[in-house]
């Protein structure tokens, strides 16, 4: 079974579907018993899909702020 730091860490393959085939029962198997990482993955869909730039290419800089932001919210849920 996978971690909570490793769906934090393929969470971005997941929401943009890319996520390879035979990772994917592993991966949604965790989603079921975890709820941060369910909502984790939820909310970094939604933000994801809310980004005003969604139809152009965000910047390396705007990629990696939201990713930081996401993923320390993501770990103050982790150990609770």
């Amino acid at each position: 079974m996978l971690s909570c730091r490793e769906v934090v860490d393929r969470a971005d393959d997941v929401v943009d579907g890319n996520l390879k085939w035979h990772e994917r029962p592993g991966f949604w198997f965790h989603l079921l018993i975890c709820k941060y990482c369910k909502h984790y993955v939820h909310s970094l869909s939604r933000i994801k899909s809310a980004l005003p730039f969604k139809n152009q290419k965000a910047s390396d800089e705007e990629v990696d702020q939201i990713t930081r932001f996401v993923k320390s919210h993501a770990t103050d849920h982790e150990h609770q």
